[in-house]
């Protein structure tokens, strides 16, 4: 059964939160210079969907010191890296683990399926799963909770 433990990473949520000082606040800024509209905006778009999704709020900074982070591929790392950063892990710790896919979740590298004869990349950004899994790291927004029944969900969260 595939549940929520397949795709937390507890000990880098510790890290990252305790980074973040621990308030479900995240500060991001990047070189605009480095990003493309296109790409800035879909950066904003992923960062609304989550701040949507859980208790966290993304603040963007003045600092112009980040690293640059979009066609469908694109998307699908942005989501990937930022899961990574807000404390996912790949599916039971292998990113090409064979009993998931894109499908299940944004952190399976098993991204590419077969459509009439074809070879495709296979897109689905946050999953059920992804978001549940969201939801239990920084908390559901109290306005939109959609928990689902698979909350099967480690009992204890190891501290840092």
């Amino acid at each position: 059964m595939k549940s929520v433990n397949d795709i937390l990473a507890p000990d880098w949520f510790s890290y990252m939160n305790y980074l973040s000082g621990g308030d479900k606040v995240i500060h991001y800024s990047w070189k605009k210079s480095g990003l493309s509209k296109t790409e800035r905006k879909e950066i904003k778009s992923i960062f609304q969907e989550i701040d949507e999704l859980t208790g966290l709020s993304f603040v963007k900074t003045k600092k112009k010191d980040d690293d640059d982070i979009v066609d469908t591929r694109e998307r699908y790392v942005l989501r990937h890296e930022i899961g990574h950063a807000l404390g996912l892990s790949h599916p039971r710790g292998e990113g090409a683990h064979p009993d998931f896919t894109s499908e299940d979740t944004i952190m399976s590298y098993n991204v590419y399926g077969e459509w009439s004869g074809l070879t495709v990349f296979r897109y689905f950004g946050f999953t059920d799963l992804d978001k549940q899994a969201l939801q239990y790291n920084w908390g559901p927004n109290p306005e939109d909770i959609i928990l689902g029944d698979n909350m099967d969900i480690i009992e204890e969260i190891p501290s840092m």
